[in-house]
């Protein structure tokens, strides 16, 4: 009787799973088309600009060329991965990788740290190609030597920087030869050791495998070993990551210093909220605090109105006092000094001015190819992820608190004037960056070993 009993639950029981898995497999399809739409849309937008509504001719030339140029080819591959990943319907080979990745994330950040090290050194070529690069690097080399500032001959300031540099990216006096950089010197502070030893090339590729660290573990503390082996794969497979983290931008350290924020505050005591603090104090003097101050808005905003966390609110506020005093406003003197008073604590009335504006047309367009730019140098879909994880989710206010961190950020930009300039992927975001494959990684909790439609396309992507 127990044998034929099993025997006849067994059709039913396999009837009733084909019946719960159809709706989802639906759903699936419905975002697998979704996102090769948008991809569509993305590409759409290349033949768009300077034909119909959408204009580049206000951007800044390298701006352009990287968008017109090297991003239009990208929206091609990145359809072109999107369709084939369609017809991917096996998820299982590929979940395995992410199951690895999940369970085995020491290996895996050390791994990267050697990788990214390698690319620094040998795809980057180890080169400040900007300027907002080589003005970090110029003051990181000032604090390996053990000074303050570095000491040209003042005849030749005008000569060795150019007035349009002088004040925008380095500073320098021409009365008394006197130079540093214009941003504030957090990031030039991190990457000093690492010049002073001759291994500046480390640096970011350390600060990248930590991320890889902090995104396993806030999405881990969040749902389950297999979303966080997801959500470091989406992190490691996107060009923005890799990206930035083979340069000389502070944003590698801007995206890392807002997760560790964000994990110390996951758990929030006296202890740990203080210690976020310190953390969003280097954040903000970095080079300059507008990226964490967007990203940690919504953090603090909830930490205050919160009965149950609002104790941690003095200690978070607290933490953030001892670098931006000292470093921060010291920073600021230090520029008076340079530039005999002409700039110094002004600057940041003047950067109000001089950066900010209500969003015109051009303005617009600017953030229009910054979206453009976002979605392709991102994992195909991943920001589709992304939103389907925090719908799947909401539930969870760590999962609204990051995705309210990533909104405030992309729209604080749309109020800054410049478009950035050189950069990969869209940079001015980057400093939230990180979270994105964390809410992506959310959205593939529970999913099916297989038929995962969803999953299948993921691996595939």
């Amino acid at each position: 009787m127990r044998r034929l009993s099993r025997r006849t639950a067994e059709p039913f029981t396999a009837e009733a799973n084909a019946r719960g898995s159809a709706p989802a497999d639906a759903a699936d399809r419905q975002i697998i088309v979704l996102g090769i739409l948008l991809t569509t849309v993305a590409l759409a937008y290349f033949y768009a600009a300077d034909n119909y509504y959408f204009s580049t001719r206000l951007m800044t030339s390298i701006f352009q060329y990287l968008l017109m140029v090297n991003d239009f080819n990208t929206a091609w591959l990145t359809l072109g991965v999107c369709v084939l990943a369609a017809f991917w319907k096996n998820p299982v080979p590929l979940l395995k990788v992410v199951d690895f990745v999940g369970s085995h994330v020491v290996g895996v950040a050390t791994a990267t740290v050697a990788l990214l090290a390698l690319g620094t050194v040998f795809i980057y070529h180890n080169n400040a190609f900007s300027m907002d690069e080589y003005a970090a690097v110029f003051q990181a080399k000032i604090f390996a030597a053990g000074q303050l500032t570095a000491q040209l001959p003042p005849s030749v300031v005008d000569w060795l920087i150019p007035s349009g540099f002088n004040g925008a990216f380095l500073v320098a006096s021409r009365a008394t030869g006197q130079a540093i950089e214009a941003y504030w010197p957090g990031f030039s502070l991190l990457l000093a050791p690492f010049e002073f030893l001759g291994i500046p090339w480390l640096c970011n590729a350390i600060l990248a495998g930590f991320a890889i660290l902090l995104i396993h573990s806030i999405t881990l503390q969040i749902t389950d070993r297999r979303a966080a082996g997801w959500a470091v794969v989406f992190a490691l497979a996107s060009g923005a990551f890799v990206a930035n983290a083979i340069s000389y931008y502070s944003m590698q350290a801007h995206l890392t210093a807002n997760l560790l924020f964000v994990w110390l505050l996951l758990k929030p005591t006296a202890y740990r909220a203080f210690g976020a603090g310190a953390v969003g104090s280097l954040a903000l003097v970095l080079h300059n605090p507008f990226p964490h101050a967007m990203f940690a808005a919504p953090w603090i905003v909830a930490i205050a109105l919160s009965k149950e966390q609002r104790r941690s609110f003095f200690p978070l506020v607290l933490g953030y006092l001892p670098l931006l005093i000292f470093v921060g406003a010291g920073w600021l003197h230090l520029r008076a000094a340079v530039t005999a008073g002409d700039s110094g604590f002004n600057v940041i009335s003047n950067n109000i001015n001089a950066v900010f504006s209500i969003p015109d047309k051009s303005m617009i367009d600017m953030r229009v190819a910054a979206m453009v730019k976002m979605w392709i140098w991102a994992v195909p879909c991943l920001f589709l992820f992304a939103l389907l994880g925090r719908l799947r989710r909401g539930d969870d206010p760590r999962v609204r608190l990051l995705m309210q961190s990533a909104v405030v950020t992309f729209v604080g930009y749309v109020f800054v004037i410049f478009d950035q300039g050189h950069g990969w992927g869209y940079r001015y975001f980057h400093s939230a960056w990180g979270v994105i494959p964390i809410l992506a990684g959310c959205a593939m909790t529970g999913r099916p070993e297989s038929n995962g439609r969803l999953a299948a396309f993921a691996c595939a992507a």
